[in-house]
């Protein structure tokens, strides 16, 4: 008997490329210059309190933007609710999209076909969240502004059949 309510849920991490990486080491690049400077003017203030003030600031710099570098996504459908998350640092998660599938118009695995009829719809909101494009999907639907928004994501097999049972008519192979 079914209970009405089924969870399915996977989780893709990140690969350090393109914009990422060069965040990652600008960010590190950073790091060196701030260590540098503080160290500088410590060892030019002649204290040992200045010395151990600038190590304590390097330090907290790197610990706030360190998790930064790790970076995944968590794919989840929840009795209809398809929520996409980010997950910086292991810890900090944040919501980008949330909506129920029963709504969505246009569902499709990633391609140049599917993105250009998606772009053709003039899409008011678009999140890309895609990490392999041999693994996405395309997603068009109403947010709850009444925008139509297109969601590209990383999705599986398992994905679209978990999928098809709540929004079979939007489905595209």
């Amino acid at each position: 008997m079914d209970s009405g309510i089924n969870v399915f849920g996977y989780s893709v991490k990140l690969k350090k490329s393109g914009a990422h990486l060069r965040k990652c080491v600008l960010t590190v690049c950073l790091w060196v210059l701030l260590g540098a400077a503080l160290g500088i003017g410590a060892l030019m203030l002649e204290s040992a309190a200045a010395v151990v003030f600038a190590v304590f600031i390097v330090a907290a710099v790197i610990l706030l933007t360190l998790p930064g570098f790790s970076v995944e996504y968590d794919y989840e459908i929840e009795d209809g609710t398809f929520t996409v998350s980010r997950i910086a640092g292991s810890s900090r998660r944040r919501v980008l999209a949330s909506v129920d599938l029963r709504s969505v118009t246009y569902l499709a695995p990633y391609n140049a076909d599917t993105v250009r009829k998606c772009k053709d719809e003039e899409p008011a909101v678009r999140i890309d969240v895609l990490c392999e494009e041999e693994n996405g999907a395309v997603m068009l639907f109403s947010d709850r502004r009444g925008r139509l928004t297109m969601l590209c994501f990383d999705a599986n097999e398992s994905f679209f059949k978990a999928a098809r049972f709540y929004c079979p008519s939007a489905m595209r192979r």
